[in-house]
């Protein structure tokens, strides 16, 4: 229990960015070796997030590894692809499960989260997510970890920043229309709602929308702070 308390620690530095200091630890002795699985996407539209998140947690790992490792236990890597849909998701937590991971990171978009809890709740390897839609936490799932903060709490702080610090009558709100961004919009206009503030909004997909962003937007013929989710 300690080892794996220890790496879920690890994990989450590693999903805040932390770094660990440089050092020349030479030939080192390991105890033995543990693994532990991602889950980002690494091909399809959204492949350069996936592809940043990788990078950095191969770069830390690395530092973990060539200062002893966790307790003494050499981190190896395994990669999962999940793309950019939830069926690859799905195929990529099942195939980490199998390679008897002991932590996973990732899935990073909510849509994809949801699409794998149950298997990461029956599994119960501990998985730090970067999905933010504020259903996903639950009570029964003790394995799903938000390596963010969800929308009753990011989404919220921005829809009350327009509430409180912008002398507006009517806002814009701009979502794409998954699981991430419907989870937004919906904290954000209850919160307009209860101020009494008018709002119009546009909803697209960004994975299947090719048109400029501006012809999406509501008519800017009177003046419109906008807030984009």
């Amino acid at each position: 229990m300690k080892k794996v308390i220890a790496i879920v620690l690890t994990l989450a530095l590693l999903m805040m960015g932390a770094a660990f200091a440089e050092t020349d630890a030479g030939d080192v002795e390991y105890v033995g070796e543990i693994n532990v699985g991602t889950a980002f996407m690494l091909t399809g539209t959204y492949a350069s997030v996936g592809v940043r998140a990788e990078n950095a947690i191969k770069m830390v790992i690395d530092e973990v590894n060539a200062n002893g490792g966790v307790q003494g236990y050499k981190i190896n890597l395994i990669s999962q692809d999940t793309s950019g849909d939830t069926d690859t998701a799905i195929n990529a937590i099942n195939l980490l499960v199998e390679d008897d991971v002991v932590a996973i990171l990732g899935p990073h978009f909510s849509s994809q989260v949801y699409a794998v809890r149950d298997i990461i709740e029956e599994a119960g390897i501990p998985t730090i997510v970067g999905g933010t839609n504020f259903e996903l936490p639950s009570e029964d799932n003790h394995a799903l970890f938000l390596g963010r903060t969800n929308d009753l709490i990011q989404a919220a702080a921005a829809a009350n920043y327009v509430v409180q610090s912008m002398d507006a009558s009517k806002v814009g709100i701009m979502y794409c229309s998954d699981d991430f961004g419907t989870g937004a919009y919906q904290v954000i206009s209850e919160i307009f709602e209860e101020n009494g503030l008018r709002y119009q909004f546009v909803d697209y997909v960004p994975a299947e929308e090719e048109d400029d962003l501006a012809d999406l937007l509501p008519d800017r013929s009177e003046p419109t702070p906008f807030a984009p989710v």
